[in-house]
C-alpha cells in the first residue's frame, strides 16, 4: 500500500521562504494599510460626529459634485450666490477626483481618497531611502536569512514619514487639494534621481495640477536637477575652462536625456503653469467675485509690503513652527540644506503669511513639507553615515554602526514629537470624538429633505447635505425652502442672534417638521406657525451633576447657578460649563 505524502510541510516551507524573501515589502504594505485604515476611520468618525464643517469640506466637495452631477462646472454656493471655485483656487486634480462620486455618492469617499493618497507616499520614501543607503550596510543574518541593514533604515524613514504630525494634521483637516501634491512630488523626485524622465514628467504634471500655488515646488525640483548637473560637470577632470565651455565641449550634458535639460525645462514649465493659473485664470475671477486686485489668496494673506512681512519673522510662533518641522525628522535635514530648497516656496509662504493656520502645522498648508523634510533627512542621514567611513578597513563596520545609531536617533525624535503633537493613539493630544445625540439623530432628519431641495444648513450639518446644486450656510437663507440647523453649534453668529433669526422664520412662513436634541428641521410653508416641541430643548438638560457646586441666586430667585465644570484643553485653552 502506497502512503500519501503530507503536502503541509512543503507548503509551510514555501510560505516561509516567500515571507522571508518579501518581508520588507510586506512590512511596507502593512504600514501603508495601517495608516490608511486608521486615518480613514479617524476622518470619517470626525465627520459623522459633526466635527467637520462647511469650510473647508463642503466648499470643495460641492463644486466637485456639481461638476458631474449638479450641472455647474466647479460651481459652489458662496454666501448668497453661486460662483466658480476657480475664483479662489485653480485645482485641476479635483476634476478626476470628482469621478469617485460615481463609485460612492458620499463625501466620505473623498476623506478615504485623501488618506490613501498620503499613505502611498511611503512607497517612494522607501525606494529613495533604500537606494541612497544601499551601499552603507552589510548583511545581518537572522535565522540564516539575509536582512540588509539599509532595508531596516528605509523602513524607519517610512515610519517617520507616516508619523510626521503636519502630514497627519492635513489628513484630518477636512478635505483640500494640497495633500494630493505630496505623493506625486515624492514620485517625481524619485524618478528624477533615477533619470527616468518620462515618469518624472508624469508625476510632476500631476503635482502641478493640484493647486495654482504649488508648481513652485516642481520648479525647485528643476533647480535641484540643474544644480546636480552642474556639480557633475565640475567634478569631471576636463581641461581648464569655464562651465559653459565644458558643457559646449561635451554636449551630452545638454540633451533631452540629461539632468540639465530636464531641470531647465521643468523650471520653465512650472513657472509658466504658476503664472498662467494664478494671473490668467484665478486673478480675473477673484477680481469679479471678490473685488480684489489679484488672487484672493495673495491679497488677503500677504499685506504690508516686504518690510511688513519680514517683521512677522520676529514672531516666536513662526520659529517654533520651523523647529517642529526639524524635530519631527531628528534635525537630519540640517545636513542636507540643498534638498530643503525643494520646499522653500511653501515654507516661505507659510512663514510670511498673516494667517496663523499656515504656520501652526495643524492645517493642510504644511502637507507638502512632509515630502521635503523626509527626503532631506534621508540625504542628511546618508552624508552622516559616509562621514563615519574613516578608513578602508574599518569604514564599512563604522557605517554599519552609524546606520543603526541614526535609525535609533530618528525614531526617538519622531516618536517623541508624535507623542506631543501627533494624531495617533501614541499622542497625548489626539482628539476623541463622541457621538452626541444630535449626530445620532441626523440621518432621520436628512432623510426628510428631498434631493433637489434648496437648503440652508448650519456649518457642521452643511457637509452632510452639500451634494446639491445650491445649499446656503445658515444664517444665509435666500430662496431656501428647507432649514436644518444644530443650534448647539452655529459658528460665526452669536447665539442670541441665531435665536432671533430662527424664531422670526418660525413666526413668518416656516413650519417645524422635526425637532429634537437641538436639531431643527423646518420647511417654508404658508400654514400657521408651529411651536418647538419640548424634546428640542433636551440638549440643554444635564445628565450628570456639576463637578463643582455653587449657590448663587439672581434677581427674584428664579435663576440660580448650581455649579460648573472646567476643562483645560491644550488647543482651545480653559473652557467652562455652567449649570443653571
Amino acid at each position: 500500500m502506497k502512503l500519501m505524502s503530507n503536502p503541509l510541510p512543503s507548503y509551510l516551507s514555501r510560505t516561509t521562504q516567500y515571507v522571508r524573501h518579501n518581508m520588507f515589502s510586506l512590512l511596507l504594505i502593512l504600514l501603508i494599510l495601517t495608516y490608511t485604515i486608521y486615518f480613514s476611520w479617524y476622518a470619517i468618525n470626525r465627520h459623522t460626529t459633526l466635527n467637520s464643517y462647511a469650510a473647508d469640506l463642503s466648499l470643495i466637495d460641492q463644486p466637485m459634485w456639481n461638476t458631474f452631477h449638479g450641472g455647474g462646472f466647479m460651481e459652489l454656493t458662496w454666501g448668497d450666490h453661486q460662483q466658480p471655485r476657480l475664483a479662489e483656487h485653480f485645482e485641476p486634480i479635483l476634476v478626476p477626483l470628482s469621478l469617485l462620486f460615481f463609485i460612492w455618492d458620499d463625501v466620505r469617499i473623498l476623506l478615504i481618497a485623501q488618506t490613501l493618497a498620503l499613505a502611498l507616499g511611503a512607497l517612494p520614501v522607501y525606494w529613495i531611502a533604500k537606494k541612497l543607503l544601499i551601499g552603507n550596510g552589510e548583511l545581518l543574518t537572522i535565522n540564516n536569512s539575509p536582512f540588509p541593514i539599509h532595508n531596516w533604515v528605509a523602513l524607519a524613514f517610512v515610519l517617520v514619514y507616516l508619523l510626521f504630525p503636519p502630514l497627519q494634521a492635513a489628513n484630518i483637516a477636512d478635505f483640500h487639494a494640497d495633500p494630493f501634491v505630496v505623493t506625486p512630488l515624492l514620485f517625481a523626485f524619485w524618478y528624477a534621481s533615477q533619470q527616468r524622465w518620462r515618469w518624472m514628467w508624469l508625476w510632476a504634471v500631476i503635482a502641478m495640477s493640484t493647486k495654482e500655488t504649488l508648481p513652485p515646488l516642481t520648479a525647485m525640483l528643476g533647480v535641484w536637477l540643474v544644480w546636480n548637473s552642474r556639480s557633475q560637470i565640475m567634478s569631471r577632470k576636463y581641461p581648464m575652462g569655464t562651465t559653459s565651455q565644458i558643457a559646449s565641449r561635451h554636449p551630452s550634458f545638454f540633451t533631452p536625456h540629461s539632468s540639465l535639460f530636464n531641470g531647465l525645462l521643468l523650471i520653465l514649465a512650472s513657472t509658466a503653469w504658476f503664472l498662467a493659473a494664478t494671473f490668467l485664470i484665478v486673478a480675473p475671477l477673484a477680481r469679479q467675485y471678490f473685488g480684489t486686485d489679484g488672487p484672493i489668496y495673495f491679497a488677503s494673506r500677504y499685506t504690508g509690503g516686504l518690510s511688513g512681512m519680514l517683521l512677522l519673522l520676529t514672531d516666536p510662533a513662526r520659529w517654533r513652527y520651523i523647529a517642529g518641522l526639524f524635530a519631527a525628522v531628528g534635525f537630519l535635514p540640517l545636513l542636507a540644506p540643498d534638498l530643503l530648497i525643494l520646499g522653500l516656496p511653501v515654507l516661505a509662504a507659510n512663514l510670511l503669511s498673516n494667517f496663523p493656520g499656515q504656520y501652526s502645522g495643524e492645517q493642510h498648508y504644511s502637507a507638502p513639507l512632509a515630502a521635503v523634510f523626509v527626503v532631506a533627512a534621508i540625504y542628511g542621514a546618508r552624508r552622516l553615515i559616509n562621514i563615519t567611513a574613516l578608513g578602508q578597513k574599518s569604514g564599512q563596520s563604522l557605517k554599519m554602526t552609524a546606520s543603526r545609531g541614526i535609525a535609533l536617533w530618528l525614531l526617538v525624535w519622531s516618536l517623541s514629537y508624535q507623542a506631543r503633537f501627533g494624531w495617533t493613539p501614541l499622542s497625548s493630544r489626539t482628539e476623541t470624538y463622541t457621538t452626541r445625540p444630535a449626530a445620532a439623530r441626523l440621518a432621520d432628519f436628512t432623510a426628510l429633505i428631498p434631493a433637489d431641495a434648496v437648503v440652508s444648513a448650519s456649518a457642521a450639518i452643511h457637509p452632510h447635505l452639500a451634494h446639491r446644486r445650491v445649499i446656503y450656510l445658515f444664517p444665509t437663507v435666500q430662496e431656501a425652502n428647507y432649514l436644518l440647523v444644530d443650534v448647539t453649534d452655529i459658528p460665526g453668529i452669536h447665539p442670541n442672534d441665531a435665536h432671533t433669526k430662527i424664531m422670526e422664520m418660525l413666526n413668518t412662513g416656516w413650519r417645524v417638521i422635526k425637532a429634537d436634541e437641538g436639531l431643527l428641521l423646518a420647511q417654508k410653508s404658508s400654514g400657521p406657525a408651529s411651536p418647538l416641541p419640548d424634546a428640542f430643548f433636551d440638549f440643554a438638560c444635564a445628565n450628570a451633576p456639576p463637578g463643582h457646586s455653587a449657590a448663587l441666586t439672581f434677581g427674584d430667585g428664579r435663576l440660580r447657578l448650581v455649579g460648573y465644570d472646567f476643562h483645560d484643553d491644550p488647543d482651545d485653552g480653559v473652557t467652562f460649563r455652567f449649570y443653571w
